[in-house]
This record gives C-alpha cells, sequence and structure tokens, in this order.
C-alpha cells in the first residue's frame, strides 16, 4: 500500500527506480535483492507486471492486466522530444534497472507510431516536425 501511495497512476517502475525516487522501507532492512521486494509487488492485484531482460518492471495502472515491453520503452521515450538510442538505453539502465540488450528493440518499438527514427543521426525524434526542425538547425 505504501508502494501504491507513492507512485503515480499509469506508471512504470522498479524497485531501482523507486529508491532513486526516495521511497524506503522498513522491509529493506531484511537485506534481500531488488527481485525479491519486486516479486512481493507483482502479486498484489494493485500493480501489473513484466519481465523485462532480467528485471521486473511494475505498471501501477488499475484494469491494465499485462503491458508489453513496447509499451514500456514507447512511454519512456514519451519524455524526450528527441534523445540519441545509445544515450535512451543508458538512461533506462540507470534510472530502472534495465539493460536493453540490442537498438533494434528501442526502434522496433517506435515503428508505427509518430515517433521518427533517423538511422543516420541514430536518434528518435517524438515527431516528424521535430526532426524536421533539428534538421534546419
Amino acid at each position: 500500500n505504501k508502494v501504491n501511495s507513492f507512485v503515480s497512476t499509469n506508471t512504470y517502475f522498479t524497485i531501482q527506480s523507486l529508491k532513486g525516487d526516495g521511497f524506503s522501507h522498513e522491509l529493506e532492512n531484511l537485506g534481500f535483492d531488488d527481485i525479491f521486494y519486486a516479486n512481493i509487488l507483482a502479486v498484489s492485484p494493485l500493480f501489473c507486471y513484466q519481465r523485462v531482460y532480467g528485471s521486473i518492471v511494475l505498471y501501477s495502472g488499475r484494469g491494465k492486466k499485462n503491458f508489453s515491453i513496447k509499451a514500456f520503452i514507447r512511454n519512456l521515450l514519451e519524455k524526450y522530444d528527441v534523445v540519441d538510442i545509445d544515450d535512451f538505453m543508458d538512461d533506462v539502465y540507470e534510472k530502472y534497472g534495465v539493460r536493453i540488450p540490442e537498438k533494434y528493440i528501442v526502434t522496433d518499438a517506435v515503428s508505427g507510431t509518430g515517433m521518427y527514427y533517423d538511422r543516420i543521426m541514430n536518434k528518435i525524434y517524438s515527431s516528424k516536425s521535430i526532426y524536421y526542425s533539428d534538421l534546419d538547425d
């Protein structure tokens, strides 16, 4: 319940991101690793979860029984106007502890969306208009 009160609705999170955002709980004193605590939250009806490349990512939205890795990546990309794929993958690892193994996983996630991937620049843009304005600069 404390985690549910701490996170916003419709938010993806991991134990690592919770700690990074300042959450703490007395259960942490038991000395178990993050996967133990993530599994406790995963069985709660308050959260949905997905195993993502060796980590457990949780989702605080009720009624959404499952989510995909693509949805997780897209959600994180929405926070950027433009981002280099390597930097994005580093950011995801640093904040969530999820190591995305290949770039094509990120580019595949933006396929069919309004986002645009420039292969030469190795960047993802939130829209083509932002891409074109970046070319003009």
